[in-house]
């Protein structure tokens, strides 16, 4: 049976250790668990741990050996990866911690999340950021440009530079350009999280900004995509 337009299948895990995978299975009970990956060998098992603070014994119906279950996860990534799998519980021990060994599936199902490819860069930014967020606008904030599409950008800033959540706030970037001229983009930025030590934001270009295929262009980024 063939995959749904824009769905592929393969054999390729992909996730990082430390990574969660959610977990869904169905009988006797419905259970939706979210657990941490401990590693895979392809072909063979994955590995998974169950979250702290979770007794040993709950659960204890669903998560037992042959037991099928959906497992899904989310690759971050140029155009970000939706992955799905259908398998089932190989073993499930408690010692030296509470894993759980699942029997390494046929097919995993890729999906992109994104229309457009993101595309790594570095590129060093000056955010100015709308009165009432608590940061000194006269200065700005000073970060990087992670990677970028039509579309929008990630951006990670020092934590010690923002004195309060700036979800939902509007905004304006200040780079250069290959070429070295100023651009000024209006943005609205989507979401904030703190990863690595650094605060990273996800931003979303205000429609009618003119310069960004022009500096999309120079960036050899194909808008077309």
């Amino acid at each position: 049976m063939n995959a749904p337009i824009g769905i592929k299948k393969s054999s390729k895990f992909g996730l990082e250790p430390g990574k969660l995978v959610e977990i869904l299975i169905d009988y006797p009970t419905r259970v939706r668990l979210s657990l941490v990956l401990i590693g895979y060998e392809a072909g063979n098992y994955i590995i998974l741990k169950r979250p702290p603070g979770k007794s040993k014994n709950q659960y204890a119906d669903v998560l037992v050996e042959g037991n099928t279950l959906i497992g899904h996860y989310i690759i971050e990534g140029q155009k970000g990866l939706s992955c799905g799998f259908k398998t089932s519980i190989r073993h499930v021990t408690n010692f030296p911690d509470s894993f759980l060994i699942l029997n390494y599936p046929k097919h995993i199902h890729h999906k992109h999340l994104r229309k457009h490819q993101r595309i790594d860069v570095h590129l060093p930014v000056k955010i100015t950021v709308d009165d009432g967020t608590g940061c000194d606008n006269k200065v700005g904030i000073l970060g990087i440009i992670m990677d970028i599409t039509p579309l929008g950008c990630a951006l990670e800033i020092d934590p010690d530079d923002i004195k309060t959540d700036l979800t939902d706030s509007f905004v304006r970037l200040d780079l250069y350009h290959p070429l070295g001229q100023l651009i000024e983009l209006d943005a609205n930025v989507c979401n904030s999280r703190v990863e690595h030590d650094n605060v990273s934001l996800g931003v979303s270009f205000v429609n009618g900004n003119e310069h960004i295929d022009d500096l999309l262009k120079h960036l050899l980024i194909c808008t077309s995509r």
